[in-house]
């Protein structure tokens, strides 16, 4: 079951989708999840998706406007975090 999605979670995935797309990666955007304000973020197919609150890394990406290698760092940092290990 996926929890609906709000104005502002739309607003902000599609803004993150434009933001991504000037990378010319092949990432993918998972959205409605089952968790309420997040999306699943993937920057290539062979990563694990990384869910994050859309609305908050929207405002990062927007404050920062991160490189390519910082985003990457961020994903990965906050995949560690909720999996316990590295990587993939």
């Amino acid at each position: 079951m996926t929890a609906p999605a709000t104005v502002e979670q739309e607003t902000a995935t599609q803004f993150i989708s434009m933001f991504l797309a000037s990378y010319d990666l092949p990432f993918q955007i998972l959205s409605p999840t089952p968790y309420p304000g997040k999306i699943g973020l993937r920057l290539d197919p062979e990563d694990q998706y990384c869910l994050v609150d859309a609305v908050r890394f929207c405002d990062w990406v927007r404050q920062r406007h991160p490189s390519l290698e910082q985003l990457r760092a961020a994903l990965d940092k906050k995949r560690q975090v909720k999996y316990g290990r590295e990587g993939k």
